[in-house]
């Protein structure tokens, strides 16, 4: 096995699906041996299967959250009717997903406001009850008008949104005034 004859050259890893089944040759007891380089990471429109699940470009791009929720988590709400959580959601070709499973949580996060702007809220619409999100057509988004009368003044909340897809949640930071 001197100097790694016959290594560094690119193989197959034997029962590994997309990406994972990338390898490198090594040279180990005069046997070619194939080490795995690419392990699963998320699903990302480059036509490839990066979380190794034997399907390419399956997972949704997530827009981010649009106002008046502010994604990097300077909003400040007054807590007065309900604050509409709005996302869209695509496939990697760029179509509309109208049909994914979307659901809300809340959880408290500080015992201080760690926003910076405050949010005019001008539409109170009527709240949602469960945890589902619903699928505006009109919009081409997803929405759930937050019910504020549950939250604290002078208080940060961590408010997350889970997809069926199996992607990583999607977290953001609200304060109340």
């Amino acid at each position: 096995d001197d100097g790694n004859p016959g290594g560094g050259a690119t193989c197959e890893v034997p029962d590994k699906l997309g990406v994972c089944a990338e390898g490198t040759t090594r040279c180990d007891n005069a046997q070619l041996a194939c080490d795995q380089t690419s392990f699963p990471a998320a699903e990302v429109c480059d036509g490839r299967d990066n979380d190794c699940d034997g399907a390419a470009d399956e997972g949704y791009i997530f827009g981010g959250y649009l106002p008046p929720v502010d994604p990097s988590g300077d909003s400040i709400f007054r807590r007065r009717g309900t604050i509409p959580f709005k996302f869209r959601l695509t496939n990697c070709s760029g179509a509309v997903v109208s049909t994914a499973v979307a659901r809300i949580s809340v959880f408290f996060y500080a015992n201080t406001t760690v926003g910076t702007e405050l949010e005019d809220v001008t539409s109170v619409g009527q709240a949602n009850t469960g945890d589902l999100y619903r699928f505006s057509a009109g919009e081409g988004q997803y929405i759930y008008n937050l019910d504020t009368k549950y939250f604290a003044a002078k208080k940060s909340y961590l408010v997350r949104t889970t997809l069926d897809d199996g992607s990583a949640p999607r977290d953001v930071i609200i304060s109340f005034k």
